[in-house]
């Protein structure tokens, strides 16, 4: 089941979070993206996921910088 929302969803702002809750994979759905935008999507997220495990755990990116309306879905609903 895939749900769609009217905005991009982007979760990279909680990256942090999301590895502390003990989440060892990330995918991203990027069907319907160019490559280019896919690719730098993805390096984006890396980068994110390489700064936690770094000693400030500093973000450089965030979904604002990445697109313009966005959501964050259920995250913060409690609905799993």
């Amino acid at each position: 089941m895939h749900l769609l929302n009217s905005s991009e969803l982007c979760m990279i702002d909680h990256v942090p979070d999301i590895v502390r809750a003990g989440v060892s994979s990330i995918r991203i759905d990027a069907r319907g993206f160019e490559s280019d935008r896919a690719g730098a999507i993805t390096q984006l997220y890396r980068a994110a996921l390489d700064g936690c495990s770094a000693r400030d755990s500093k973000i450089q990116s965030r979904c604002k910088d990445i697109t313009g309306e966005y959501t964050t879905g259920h995250y913060r609903r409690g609905v799993l």
